[in-house]
């Protein structure tokens, strides 16, 4: 039996599923992006005759890649076509669902247009009776029930209301967590998010940084961050989530959990919520669509409500995904580094301090004592660095290395003279003599040029794709992990280690760098190019001890 599904419905489900945006639909179709919106929201419908039905199945096919998107493209023709109608081939069946639904739409406004007009005449002649009886049958109800007067209810507030559209619920989630951000935890307050079935393509640039800030604001006034997440592989909200997730990871007030069983909660619907300030509770209003509706709650017994819930899935039913290391588990986060390092995999570094694994050993070592560190944590940050130093070296056989430098971390080295060097107990802020950094540099030469798999990339500090990264530091292991550390530059900021192994964020971050990547200009990340710069750095350094 054929499913009764809008057009609309069927476009933004196929859309969704293919994870294509609207506007990126409207230039292959050559139509305002408006007019896409209008078709999904149900407000227009392509007439019949047009050209657009056959252009939309065209483009959609060239775009499915998996069989996760096939198999629910069999399953959305199975509810608009029916069990018995059999298609092979996909931009046929992609065109089928779109003409039956195009016809159920047009059909339906037809007789929707017709019983609204009898409806309203009707309504208009017996509207005074019928209020009437209703009123009368609904007020025996109530004199009959004791419900009302009951001790065990609670009334919701009169700020309560019901959101529509996606946009408006976006908004409000921002304006909820603006709302706490203004105001300091006292007893351990909690955001809590959950971002599954939303529209992620609806987060422009501009809401994406208010969303940004917002958070920066929470935590920097003692808020807690809890993500809930179904890691199902969405790629394009998993980059837009990095962006969110970097400048807040130094706080060490966010956690991320991801669900155990998919299947034990399929439902699992956005949620936005502040301890004490407000909780929205997101739906969709059709099978196929996405969400378009939320109840925004302010009644201080709804919010512990939804609270309880939430605490409840995140301890019975999720892991945390951040898996951060505090000094008594320097081991445990150094033997996991080396462990991943030593895998097949290319491995892909952003530093705003320099690797010191390029540093020689003996070089290392002399730093290391002159920074008069205890015995063990000499002995210790040796050990590791040869594990490491190691591991790269092995991995540069086979794999790429990519690194990507601030420039500020070489004018640190060369007209300050100094770096933050990783030791077994934290980054200590060390000088170097100019001898000194003529050999550190020399050794970052040789190494580029004995390996082509390695490839060092410079940005400047004002780039803008890199404002909200400058203290953060992170290493991945394609397929493996990610590991990150933020550099305590002073003695009011923290140092913060942490990894991750989930695999759709491990992706997603390999993603994510490898964008920055293309964003840098061939002339910084060019070998050649780049070993001319280091060299100018030599010859500078060596007019210096020539001057002193």
């Amino acid at each position: 039996m054929k499913s009764n599904i809008t057009f609309g419905e069927c476009l933004k489900y196929l859309l969704n599923t293919l994870e294509i945006s609207m506007s990126r639909l409207s230039k292959v179709i050559n139509v305002d992006s408006s007019l896409i919106n209008r078709w999904i929201h149900g407000t227009r419908i392509p007439p019949y005759g047009t050209s657009y039905i056959e252009k939309i199945a065209e483009f959609l096919t060239k775009n499915i890649y998996n069989t996760y998107q096939i198999e629910m493209l069999n399953e959305l023709f199975k509810d608009v076509c029916g069990e018995k109608m059999v298609i092979d081939n996909a931009e046929e069946k992609i065109k089928k669902i779109l003409l039956e639904s195009q016809g159920y739409s047009i059909e339906k406004r037809k007789k929707e247009k017709t019983v609204h007009k009898h409806y309203y005449v009707k309504q208009n002649q017996n509207y005074k009776l019928h209020n009437k009886h209703i009123a009368q049958q609904v007020k025996s109800e109530i004199s009959n029930s004791n419900f009302i007067n009951s001790s065990k209810n609670v009334h919701l507030s009169q700020d309560d209301m019901i959101i529509y559209e996606i946009d408006n619920i976006i908004s409000a989630g921002i304006s909820l967590i603006e709302t706490a951000a203004k105001q300091k935890s006292t007893k351990n307050d909690a955001i809590y998010i959950t971002f599954d079935n939303l529209d992620y393509t609806n987060f422009s640039n501009n809401k994406l940084i208010f969303w940004r800030e917002s958070l920066l604001k929470a935590v920097e006034n003692d808020w807690q961050i809890n993500y809930l997440m179904k890691m199902d592989g969405h790629l394009n909200f998993m980059l837009i989530f990095i962006k969110c997730l970097l400048p807040l990871i130094k706080s060490k007030k966010v956690n991320i959990y991801s669900l155990d069983r998919y299947d034990s909660f399929p439902a699992l619907r956005p949620i936005f919520l502040a301890s004490g300030i407000g909780a929205m509770s997101c739906f969709p209003s059709s099978k196929f669509s996405n969400v378009d509706s939320c109840f925004y709650i302010k009644n201080e017994a709804a919010i512990d409500i939804f609270k309880n819930y939430m605490d409840i899935l995140i301890k019975t039913q999720a892991h945390s995904i951040l898996n951060y290391y505090s000094q008594d588990k320097n081991d445990e986060y150094y033997n996991l580094l080396c462990e991943m390092m030593g895998k097949n995999g290319n491995q892909l570094y952003y530093n705003t301090n320099l690797n010191i694994f390029l540093m020689p050993e003996e070089l290392y070592k002399k730093l290391l004592l002159r920074n008069n560190l205890e015995e063990n944590a000499i002995l210790q940050s040796l050990l590791y660095y040869r594990k490491q130093f190691n591991s790269l070296m092995l991995s540069l056989q086979n794999n790429k290395l990519k690194e990507i430098y601030l420039t500020e971390s070489m004018d640190n080295l060369i007209n300050h003279q100094f770096l933050y060097l990783n030791t077994y107990y934290g980054f200590e802020l060390v000088e170097l003599e100019s001898e000194e950094i003529i050999e550190y540099i020399q050794n970052i030469i040789k190494i580029l040029n004995g390996f082509d798999n390695y490839q060092v990339a410079i940005i400047h500090n004002t780039n803008e794709h890199f404002e909200n990264m400058k203290e953060c530091n992170f290493t991945i292991k394609e397929r493996q992990g990610v590991f990150f550390y933020i550099v305590k530059h002073s003695e009011y900021a923290s140092e913060v280690r942490l990894s991750i192994n989930e695999p759709a964020i491990v992706k997603a971050f390999e993603e994510y760098f490898n964008d920055l990547w293309s964003r840098i200009s061939p002339i910084n990340k060019d070998k050649k190019d780049i070993i001319a710069w280091l060299q100018s750095y030599i010859e500078v350094l060596n007019k210096r001890i020539n001057c002193d």
